[in-house]
């Protein structure tokens, strides 16, 4: 589901508080300590590898719109 999809009217009130996850979000994120958790290291290296997968993700649709777009102009004419 997008996420115009799930902010659509009518949808659940859970949906209304999805909000685009970020590359940075992903950077930055905290996760609070406690004896015998997950290896923080691992999970900051899983973090920085999606984000990484997102920033590459949005570059290639913010492309993809772009080629969109000129090939819209050049039909247009």
């Amino acid at each position: 589901m997008t996420y115009d999809e799930l902010n659509a009217p009518g949808q659940p009130d859970e949906a209304a508080y999805h909000l685009p996850l970020t590359p940075r979000d992903l950077r930055y994120q905290t996760f609070p300590g406690r004896v015998g958790g997950y290896d923080r290291a691992a999970v900051q290296a899983t973090l920085a590898q999606a984000a990484d997968q997102l920033e590459q993700l949005l570059r290639d649709r913010h492309e993809q719109q772009r080629r969109d777009e000129r090939a819209g102009q050049l039909a247009d004419r």
